[in-house]
């Protein structure tokens, strides 16, 4: 390990780094503790604290960081063994019984471990020397998941036998309305066996627990650490007796203490909430769902508890989540403007950032949108609200809309986001477009009214259709407005590697005082003559441009002639800066296409001895300091059409350039 680094590395505070090495493998993790000082800390915080094991080999690697006798072994707390979108074809059934030994011998403080069925076969952990071996040597587990949406009945059982086993120490249980539990003397029975639980998730699965007041009583069977709560609640006709009994002083302490809960409900069940208002009353995260829930099948006395007493309550919170609402366009616009009004005001929070979500999407199989309710899909759009902490105190409050567009119902999308504008202006803005692919021409004009009528943002996010061409563009040569509170803009492209040639200029026209740039799987205007990604941005004045290179490495396997190994494949970085009138400032790079490693090219002549190779170019007013990313695992899903590119997020890397 090195005592002092370059003066680049101690720039860059630690809590960058360890962002970065968030995405990077274990074993990368691993050797990177050992650069040097600044390194340590964040890559080994980064290696100890979650250890997902996707294959055998992922499993092989981990291994190997451990065989020089070191003791870092001890420090490991948690293990993910696949995840629950896993293929079996991939993973291959990553882990037999003498695997799960050895990672029982090595790693004694393991706390919480998370399987996917697709991984590992479940019965391994039934096998008595296995389970004896968790007992024994695994003393400080208290979390065992499986990271499952569905369940076998089969399955379900050898979990809960599992989580029997474990039941002293368990911490967190679903607890699934199964025959296994009926077996055990009932739910209220078998969740009194968990001393310790503090996070419970019940499953209804045969109509027995799927309301608030059947729940009860099994609450009043946890011990007093019960602080999550997970559960649905069903028509409101079957909870008429929930707020009629008096609580005993030890039900109130016990439901008082609850700090988050999710609760689904087939449709707005007004008994259920004001129970939650009278006894959640320590509640600090709440999210809330339904199976369906149209505006328009509400009573009187529904809309007028959810807007009063139920919104009062949640948006009182700093986090929460509910899930969609049904809102028909134009009746239900008042509504509308209740709804958000409340969300929009945050109490004792400085700063806030108000954030709107547009998603457009339309008939398109990709999607696995349904074409026959066309019309009547495009006659009403869903909101869902969302409040997260950021960093620094910050407050972010999402107001999530999602359309489906026919074209015809345009005025009806532009009128709601007029409604929704004119309560409370938004500070950042996505526009997600994603699903638009039969209605590309549309995208222009439609940014242009959306931005029109959020003036004031200083935030911009938009997301392209994955077919969208290099002949398209969101901005028009003609259009000539400016939006000068704007700072910070990220382009993300589907699957599109270029754009059209005059859409970067018309940006940075567009964007005065654009500070931040990102743009994610493309690489600018593809000039095909010169081998050459454009990044032409002629009036920009950027503190830090981030652009990921995928795209440049993709196009390097379709145009080079020469076959060239990956370890010896790179790119030339040109960095134009554009003075004054008369004068420009160049800087050259040669970037590899493996780990993105960055070295100077001091004359041209050495640019021209390279050999064939692809370019990517930057013309810029002035720029600071450049990110660049680079996703070394591309898979295509060929069954997709257009092909769908996949990447693994652990194998992204990325490197920093600085021009100051």
């Amino acid at each position: 390990m090195t005592k002092e680094p370059n003066n680049t590395i101690c720039s860059i505070p630690p809590e960058i780094w360890q962002v970065i090495f968030s995405h990077l493998s274990a074993r990368n993790n691993y050797e990177c503790q050992r650069v040097c000082k600044s390194w340590y800390v964040p890559a080994r915080r980064a290696f100890l604290d979650h250890v997902v094991l996707k294959s055998r080999y992922d499993l092989e690697e981990f291994l190997r960081c451990f065989t020089d006798g070191n003791t870092l072994n001890e420090s490991i707390k948690k293990f993910t063994i696949g995840y629950a979108y896993t293929m079996p074809s991939r993973a291959g059934l990553l882990l037999q019984s003498e695997a799960i030994h050895t990672l029982i011998d090595r790693f004694p403080n393991v706390q919480e471990l998370t399987v996917s069925v697709n991984c590992i076969d479940l019965e391994n952990f039934t096998q008595p020397h296995i389970m004896s071996a968790i007992l024994e040597k695994w003393t400080s587990l208290s979390v065992f998941r499986v990271n499952q949406i569905l369940l076998s009945t089969e399955k379900i059982r050898i979990y809960l036998q599992t989580m029997h086993h474990l039941r002293q120490r368990m911490t967190e249980l679903a607890l699934y309305d199964h025959d296994y539990v009926t077996e055990m003397g009932g739910a209220s029975r078998f969740v009194s066996m968990f001393p310790q639980l503090r996070h419970l998730k019940i499953i209804p699965q045969q109509g027995n627990i799927d309301s608030f007041s059947d729940c009860l009583p099994i609450l009043a069977h946890c011990g007093h650490h019960l602080e999550s709560l997970d559960l649905h609640s069903k028509k409101e006709d079957e909870d008429q007796g929930l707020l009629q009994r008096d609580r005993s002083p030890e039900e109130k302490q016990k439901l008082a203490h609850i700090k988050m809960l999710k609760l689904t409900m087939t449709s707005f069940c007004t008994n259920t909430i004001h129970f939650i208002i009278e006894n959640l009353v320590g509640l600090q995260k709440m999210t809330v769902g339904f199976v369906y829930a149209n505006l328009s099948d509400w009573t009187e006395t529904q809309k007028t508890v959810f807007t009063s007493d139920f919104l009062s309550y949640l948006c009182a919170r700093h986090e929460y989540f509910l899930r969609p609402l049904t809102i028909n366009y134009k009746e239900d616009d008042a509504y509308l403007v209740q709804i958000l009004s409340r969300h929009t005001t945050a109490s004792n929070v400085s700063k806030v950032d108000l954030h709107t979500r547009l998603v457009l999407y339309n008939n398109n199989t990709q999607f696995g949108y349904d074409y026959n309710n066309a019309i009547a899909n495009s006659s009403k759009f869903s909101l869902q609200l969302l409040s997260n902490k950021l960093q620094y105190g910050k407050l972010q409050r999402t107001s999530y809309f999602t359309h489906f567009y026919t074209g015809n119902n345009a005025r009806d999308i532009l009128d709601t986001f007029k409604v929704a504008a004119s309560i409370k202006q938004a500070t950042s803005l996505t526009l997600d477009l994603g699903g638009m692919c039969i209605f590309l021409d549309s995208i222009p004009r439609l940014v242009y009214q959306f931005l029109k009528m959020v003036p004031h943002i200083n935030t911009l996010s938009i997301v392209w259709p994955r077919s969208y061409s290099e002949n398209n563009s969101f901005v028009w040569p003609e259009d000539t407005v400016q939006y000068p509170h704007v700072t910070s803009l990220e382009l993300t492209a589907g699957l599109a590697s270029w754009v059209d040639m005059s859409m970067l200029p018309l940006v940075s026209s567009m964007f005065p005082a654009l500070a931040y740039l990102s743009m994610q799987l493309f690489s600018g205007y593809w000039h095909e003559a010169s081998q050459a990604f454009v990044i032409n941005l002629p009036q920009s004045k950027l503190t830090r441009l981030h652009l990921d290179a995928t795209p440049v490495r993709i196009q390097s396997g379709n145009v080079l002639k020469e076959q060239i190994t990956f370890a010896d494949a790179f790119f030339v970085l040109k960095v134009t800066q554009l003075l004054n009138n008369t004068s420009t400032h160049e800087s050259y790079y040669r970037v590899s296409l493996d780990y993105l490693e960055v070295t100077r090219i001091n004359r041209l002549e050495e640019q021209a001895q390279m050999g064939e190779h692809l370019t990517v170019h930057i013309i810029i007013k002035e720029i600071q300091h450049l990110n660049l990313y680079l996703s070394q695992e591309i898979y295509e899903q060929q069954q997709e059409k257009p092909i769908l590119l996949s990447m693994d997020p652990q194998k992204k890397v990325q490197t920093s350039i600085s021009f100051l």
